[in-house]
């Protein structure tokens, strides 16, 4: 099978950007929109966060999401986040890379090679946010190796570009919109799952969406 690679400098230059220009160095416009992905992110039916072993957090900024998931999901497994940006990696082990079964890597998901590791969960809150030529292939590359990891499932946030208001795309340039309905086409032909669970949010009317895939 022929590998995919993201263009690593597209997705670098797009988050120093955005975070230049929000203020956020984490990524996200807003502390609300922050635990607002986080908290979809980890409600998926399958998911038993106290049950699970460990999970891996595909660009996991500054590691916030492991502190959330301790707090409020009583999740006591092993985290392993990978990050693309080095200064998100360096604070990220800086915040929390004291706490025992806490892992952080500094590279790029897709060449990454986890070797025999596998992951009870797997999530994604940004890596397909950022547009990719070709994206169709680019989508299914990245879905394919967060479901190869994963033992029960994959949560992915998206763009939905059904619900995205107008001048959005002006204001975020290299910003990547799916249509949902297309992307979980995508997911049913090529992969073996037991359900799909959509959530657009914080209202059913938003762009956010998160897509838990349970395998």
């Amino acid at each position: 099978m022929e590998e995919f690679s993201f263009d690593v400098d597209k997705i670098y230059n797009f988050y120093h950007r955005y975070i230049k220009g929000h203020g956020i160095r984490a990524g996200w416009a807003t502390l609300e929109d922050q635990i607002n992905s986080y908290k979809e992110a980890s409600s998926c039916s399958a998911q038993i966060w106290n049950n699970f072993g460990n999970v891996l957090d595909v660009g996991s900024g500054q590691g916030h999401f492991m502190q959330f998931l301790r707090q409020e999901r009583d999740f006591t497994g092993r985290y392993t986040g990978i990050e693309l940006l080095d200064v998100l990696h360096k604070e990220a082990v800086e915040f929390y890379g004291k706490f025992s079964d806490t892992h952080f890597i500094y590279g790029d998901f897709l060449s990454h090679n986890f070797g025999s590791d596998r992951f009870d969960w797997v999530v994604s809150l940004g890596s397909l946010a950022v547009k990719q030529i070709p994206q169709n292939e680019c989508d299914l590359a990245f879905c394919r190796k967060m479901i190869n990891l994963a033992q029960y499932g994959v949560s992915i946030f998206l763009n939905d570009i059904n619900y995205m208001r107008p001048g959005r795309l002006e204001e975020v340039p290299e910003l990547a919109t799916h249509n949902v309905d297309e992307f979980i086409f995508m997911i049913q032909e090529n992969f073996t799952t037991s359900k799909i669970e959509v959530k657009h949010y914080p209202d059913a009317q938003s762009q956010p969406t998160m897509i838990h895939i349970i395998l």
